[in-house]
């Protein structure tokens, strides 16, 4: 699945994220004036639907680039595409680090590409920074129940399993990852959840290796068989 980025340029160019994306060529900058195809997704935090594997049919994923205080104005414009916002997750960028939904553009993207079955380009998204990888390790379980769920409502449900006790109601809608600058910081949320994970409400271990073996399955049904 192919990114695209529209940068509105109004973070610290060095902390943002997207812009490294397109330096190291895992993402293409488009036009602000650029309308999404009906068969691209386009990550936005206010979108009613959440991201679910089903979504993998999509030709590409538009990530937007801007700062909280401008995003409503930013995000209901017409920009087309198929509106998408990620199920809850926690960041592991050194300013937002283990804070729920407070997630970089490069994690958000990751993330995307995680859930549609591109285990592999969201390792490589990630790989560009350092702390890219523990963005994977802090959200191991929830990144591969999402990747697992049949529908957008399974995700749903597994999003409240993982996260429902640190969740605000509606206000959840307008603080869930999405794409918005590096630096801003999202509404309603903040709360440092890394040292409450392992309390959260987990599956069972023994249903955690089940789901496993079948996202394994899955995407290498040769394996079990060699």
């Amino acid at each position: 699945m192919n990114t695209l980025i529209i940068d509105y340029a109004q973070d610290d160019p060095v902390k943002c994220t997207s812009r490294k994306m397109v330096r190291m060529g895992l993402a293409t900058e488009v036009s602000r004036k650029f309308h999404a195809a009906s068969s691209m997704l386009v990550l936005n935090p206010f979108a009613e639907i959440v991201l679910s594997p089903p979504d993998k049919s999509a030709k590409a994923v538009l990530a937007i680039d801007c700062s909280w205080n401008l995003a409503q104005g930013v995000f209901f414009k017409k920009l087309g595409g198929k509106h998408r916002r990620l199920p809850a997750l926690l960041a592991a960028n050194p300013t937002n680090y283990s804070k729920l939904g407070m997630l970089s553009s490069v994690e958000a993207v990751a993330a995307t590409q995680y859930i549609v079955g591109d285990e592999e380009e969201a390792k490589r998204c990630l790989d560009i920074y350092k702390w890219g990888p523990t963005f994977l390790t802090l959200n191991e379980e929830p990144l591969t129940e999402y990747s697992l769920a049949e529908s957008e409502d399974a995700v749903r449900v597994l999003e409240k399993e993982f996260f429902g006790q640190f969740l605000d109601g509606e206000m959840h809608k307008v603080s869930t990852p999405g794409t918005l600058s590096d630096t801003s910081r999202w509404a309603g949320h903040g709360v440092s959840l890394g040292k409450f994970l392992p309390r959260s409400r987990m599956h069972d271990a023994e249903k955690r290796s089940r789901r496993r073996l079948a996202t394994e399955q899955k995407r290498d049904p040769l394996r079990h068989m060699r």
